[in-house]
């Protein structure tokens, strides 16, 4: 019987669909692109998708690319 006892991310977005929006965008944002950078930040903030942005956000660390203050 489906419950809406989940965390509010995951009515929005499934895991899954989280670590392939990450997956998508970890290239485009390590290649410095702004407007990719700002259309996924959008997403994570609207949909409330922690695990996409906790991904991406560890990829770029990983690799040495400084964040930009929105990643605050």
């Amino acid at each position: 019987m489906p419950s809406l006892d989940v965390p509010r991310r995951a009515l929005l977005v499934g895991v899954d669909d989280s670590r392939e929006l990450a997956a998508q965008a970890i290239p485009a944002l390590l290649a410095g692109d702004d407007e990719a950078e700002a259309v996924f930040l959008n997403h994570c903030e609207i949909a409330g998708d922690s695990l996409a942005f906790m991904l991406a956000n560890r990829a770029l660390s990983r690799a040495g690319r400084p964040l930009s203050p929105r990643w605050n």
